[in-house]
């Protein structure tokens, strides 16, 4: 079978490839060559970024983080385009036998080229986000956001699923146990003050509990001391200005700064006892899921995650520590599960519940009869 998917972010992207072609067998295609958008049938709200999710060339310039000569796409997680399938509209137009949609912006398009081009090949649409909904078209849902899943199940043809990551990468050791205990956050925006996560919140809290911790910051686009931003100026060519194209970022055990790749931002993960997490929109959750799956704890609020798919994950004081507004309380809550033994604990039963609600293999039979069920 050979699957069509557009291209929404690399995490997702390698998941659903991981699901499609070396869990099923299938051939998975990406788009490629700018037919697909100068013909209506890709489309993203920012031309240039649209333009650049169709070439396996690097096309992040001018973004939180410039990606350096020959990087795959705009994460820098890894050299994916080296081993993606790629297929022009032409291509596509013969061969296509199943187009899966991701993008939100780009639904309109993808179901355009479907209809026009394509119309034997069945149609499956990705819920993910928070807030997306199925169109009356959308008759096959593969869905992440488990609040969205139960509302159109019993309507549509839909699965529920946990998009899958490397767990030989996002994998359990034991806590350490340091003089200082260490929390991070891996959210992207913080730095930058991005709304969804809520930066007046995590400066007030880090400047509490860095008094008895080691707090650091690794979401997208954050600088290692000494380098200073302002609001969307760009990483490594104002690292690159100030330092010279020989820089190197320094060991982010003990620095803020933006993770080179999975490998780094796993080891980081591990080499942490709680994470700060509180995040206003997620309807998935890589990030959190991966902490989970490395037996990492996180700090949130209550209506963080409540119906949502890794509110399933979220037990307070047993899985997690949830922060309800009142600073000195809460930040009391947190200092108690930094406690060496009360933190062995957390870990331990943070590892104990993604195993009881995330079995890739699991799912992946599920979605097996998903597929072989389209409408």
């Amino acid at each position: 079978m050979n699957v069509l998917c557009d291209f929404h972010h690399t995490d997702l992207f390698r998941s659903l490839r991981v699901l499609f072609e070396k869990r099923f067998g299938f051939h998975f295609f990406r788009p490629l060559g700018q037919d697909w958008q100068d013909r209506g049938y890709f489309f993203h709200p920012e031309e240039s970024y649209g333009r650049g999710c169709l070439t396996q060339e690097p096309f992040h310039k001018g973004y939180l983080r410039d990606l350096p000569k020959g990087a795959p796409s705009h994460y820098p997680h890894g050299e994916d385009s080296r081993e993606w399938s790629w297929i022009t509209l032409e291509e596509a137009a013969g061969k296509i036998d199943l187009v899966v949609s991701t993008a939100p912006e780009n639904r309109e398009s993808f179901f355009r080229f479907h209809r026009d081009l394509r119309p034997q090949a069945k149609w499956i649409r990705y819920l993910g986000n928070e807030g997306e909904y199925p169109h009356s078209d959308d008759i096959n849902l593969l869905c992440a956001n488990l609040a969205v899943f139960e509302k159109v199940n019993k309507k549509n043809h839909s699965v529920f699923f946990h998009p899958e990551f490397d767990l030989a990468l996002y994998r359990w050791s034991a806590p350490a146990q340091p003089l200082r205990p260490v929390i991070r956050t891996f959210l992207n925006g913080i730095y930058h003050d991005a709304a969804h996560s809520d930066p007046s919140l995590f400066w007030s809290h880090k400047q509490k509990l860095s008094q008895k911790a080691d707090f650091y910051i690794h979401g997208l686009g954050t600088p290692p001391p000494g380098v200073e931003l302002k609001k969307g100026q760009v990483l490594w060519k104002t690292i690159f200005g100030h330092y010279g194209d020989n820089y190197q970022m320094p060991d982010l055990s003990a620095n803020d700064g933006e993770p080179a790749d999975h490998e780094e931002i796993s080891r980081l993960m591990r080499q942490t006892n709680i994470a700060w997490h509180a995040k206003g929109a997620d309807g998935y959750g890589f990030l959190i899921h991966q902490l989970y799956a490395s037996g990492r704890p996180v700090i949130c609020r209550p209506a963080d995650y409540k119906g949502k798919t890794a509110g399933l994950l979220l037990k307070d004081r047993k899985t997690c520590v949830m922060i309800e507004g009142n600073l000195e309380k809460d930040i009391r809550k947190i200092e108690f599960f930094l406690r060496p033994q009360e933190n062995k604990k957390m870990c331990e039963s943070a590892r104990d519940i993604f195993k009881e609600h995330v079995n890739f293999d699991y799912e992946a039979k599920k979605i097996k009869k998903f597929i072989e069920r389209l409408r």
